[in-house]
């Protein structure tokens, strides 16, 4: 994933996002308080993965596991991911 999120960067220091004034988006980004930078994060990198194909393979598999040992909880989804959000 810091892959895809470093090959990011480099598109937007090369200046291959089309339409934006990436130093405008920096400074946005810049503003945001943690939590929300760590949600902008992983909206940038699933609009990276969802071509990746390898990953939605690996996905749809885990979708598709039928065994309850592999599954987690919404609870434990929102502590890995540090939302915040909690299920209310």
């Amino acid at each position: 994933m810091l892959l895809l999120l470093l090959g990011l960067c480099l598109r937007m220091a090369l200046g291959l996002l089309s339409g934006m004034d990436v130093g405008v988006l920096k400074s946005e980004l810049q503003s945001l308080e943690s939590k929300d930078r760590r949600q902008m994060i992983a909206f940038l990198l699933a609009l990276e993965e969802r071509d990746n194909q390898a990953y939605r393979q690996e996905l749809a598999r885990r979708i598709d596991d039928k065994d309850p040992t592999h599954w987690i909880s919404l609870e434990e989804l929102d502590r890995r991911l540090d939302t915040g959000s909690g299920s209310d």
